[in-house]
């Protein structure tokens, strides 16, 4: 179960949500290690995610994620922010490319 804030969560196993929704608490971390979530609608809120792995899943609320530039996540919502270690700056995915705060490519 995922239901306390301010928590790290590794996910290890794949879940099936079944068409569901889940909500994450305020300020968790979700830690994909060989598993994924998969069928449904995962909800963030203020929620940093390492190494995401989902399937058929739309995310919606708000994400945070880091990592080098070859490792930036696919398949994210518009507005998503993820903090290239590499460049060393905050960048946005626009829904086409990934910007930086000034709408710069990167």
């Amino acid at each position: 179960m995922i239901n306390k804030a301010n928590t790290i969560y590794v996910i290890q196993y794949d879940y099936d949500l079944k068409e569901a929704s889940i909500n994450i608490p305020e300020n968790c971390v979700l830690n994909f290690i060989g598993g994924a979530i998969g069928n449904g609608t995962i909800i963030g809120n203020k929620t940093k995610v390492i190494n995401l792995n989902v399937d058929r899943i739309v995310l919606s609320g708000t994400w945070f994620d880091s990592g080098i530039t070859s490792n930036r996540p696919t398949n994210v919502l518009v507005g998503f922010q993820y903090f290239d270690t590499t460049v060393n700056k905050p960048i946005f995915w626009d829904g086409s490319k990934w910007i930086d705060a000034t709408g710069a490519t990167v």
